[in-house]
């Protein structure tokens, strides 16, 4: 089993970790304003090692099973983690001055000892934020494998996760910490390779004709056109010029690509994935995302006691009684059975294409008239639309409107009007203006959709 030999390694690497957090808190209290520095460090290793430790301990006994994803991204941050170790003992080694003892470090450092942490503090720095993601990341896939755990032991049930307020909000909370960590990463990164680039720019460094490099852009606005580069003018240090580290081998992206939901880690533009995941509206899905993504729990799924934890449980068409009819003009026809009351005409309502393009990422969205299976059970029936002008209709003039234009047969009672925005869904109350909200959330930018629900 997979899961086991991660978790041998990760047993290797504890004790690694904690005798390296160990021998740098001994040598941080024996110098000067590197130790707090060098504190921090051994600080993130030692909790680090903790999270690495409980994640060993579960995966060893658990009771369901961890998808190849999840095994794959564990195997590779512990692997990162491994090879950063690696970098911090060797820095802290050469920040060493006389050693007497192989146990203890000199009482203070000399004169050269201190030039060379000036030139190493960023690194150090950006190694630390390294290990802080690798954490947070760590921290989140254990909480949501501790989750699938109860759910594989009876528990909790998968259908009542959606009304678990407190797991999911545990859940959200940690995937924007992960996000700021991945964030900062990003930023010492970037500093790094800029005092790499101004050190080859230093006299003496190499005497060599001026070429031009192209280097491309760490930036999020400008990464969010894929594809553009900026333009410098740069001495080349050698003849045949040093090769830049390929982006796509930064720590701060696969870290970043761990998080995305399947079948999304190819987008095109991570920085505006990574925005959306700063904010509650844009984690609200998460917690279901990652449980689907790193278990083998799925959403049609219960684990109950005597259970199997992936035994699909049939689904009761709510939507049986109704009837759906799409012809290729704006309105659909009613069939027979249907409500015929006289619905008046609302200008502020219309049905527009199904497929529109996302003017913050540039995906194209297909919404087209379908049912979505909901994880409780329900069946929703999306009805997308637009606001033509400034008509303020009233909740029950709205809901005709589109029962009739979908042309349910069930009563107006059992039906619900909602609204979609921002990753979260509204069940709009008798006293709410429908185009009003639409038109609120259109200010904010949240996207906002209408559609019917069935009242179960």
């Amino acid at each position: 089993m997979a899961e086991l030999g991660v978790a041998a390694s990760i047993i290797a690497l504890v004790g690694t970790g904690t005798k390296l957090s160990i021998a740098i808190f001994d040598f941080a209290a024996t110098v000067g304003g590197a130790g707090k520095e060098l504190q921090h460090v051994a600080t993130e290793i030692s909790g680090l090692c903790s999270v690495l430790q409980h994640l060993r301990a579960l995966l060893t006994h658990a009771h369901f099973k961890p998808s190849p994803t999840a095994v794959a991204s564990v195997q590779k941050i512990t692997n990162h983690c491994e090879s950063t170790f690696s970098e911090i003992d060797a820095v802290v080694t050469g920040l060493r001055g006389n050693i007497t003892d192989s146990h203890f470090p000199a009482t203070t450092p000399d004169f050269a000892n201190r030039v060379k942490w000036t030139f190493k503090k960023s690194k150090v720095t950006m190694l630390r934020s390294s290990l802080e993601a690798c954490k947070s990341t760590l921290s989140l896939m254990l909480s949501t494998l501790l989750l699938a755990q109860r759910v594989a032991q009876g528990e909790i049930e998968e259908s009542d996760l959606l009304h678990d307020e407190q797991g999911k909000a545990v859940t959200q909370s940690l995937v924007i910490a992960q996000q700021c960590a991945v964030e900062q990463l990003e930023h010492d990164e970037d500093e790094v390779e800029k005092e790499q680039e101004a050190a080859r720019l230093l006299p003496g460094v190499a005497a060599a004709k001026k070429t031009t490099q192209h280097r491309k852009s760490k930036g999020r606005l400008i990464r969010m056109f894929s594809g553009l580069s900026v333009v410098t003018d740069l001495p080349a240090p050698y003849a045949n010029p040093v090769a830049q580290p390929v982006r796509a081998k930064r720590a701060s992206i696969w870290l970043d690509d761990i998080l995305a939901p399947p079948g999304d880690e190819d987008d095109p533009h991570p920085g505006i994935r990574r925005q959306k995941r700063l904010s509650s509206a844009g984690t609200a899905n998460a917690p279901m995302e990652l449980l689907r993504k790193w278990t083998d729990l799925r959403s049609d799924s219960v684990a109950g006691p005597g259970q199997n934890p992936t035994a699909e449980i049939p689904l009761a068409d709510i939507w049986r009684d109704s009837k759906f009819a799409f012809p290729s003009g704006d309105r659909a026809n009613t069939q027979a059975g249907a409500s015929r009351d006289i619905v008046p005409e609302i200008r502020g309502i219309a049905r527009v294409a199904t497929d529109f393009i996302s003017p913050k990422t540039g995906r194209v969205h297909s919404l087209s008239f379908h049912k979505v299976v909901g994880f409780e059970g329900s069946l929703e029936h999306t009805a997308i639309t637009r606001l033509d002008d400034e008509h303020d209709a009233d909740l029950d003039s709205v809901k005709k409107a589109m029962m009739q234009d979908y042309g349910l047969t069930v009563t107006q009672e059992h039906i619900l009007l909602c609204v979609y925005f921002g990753g979260k869904t509204r069940v709009l109350k008798k006293a709410d203006r429908p185009l009003e909200v639409l038109r609120q959330y259109e200010e904010m930018e949240m996207d906002p959709r209408l559609f019917l629900r069935h009242a179960v």
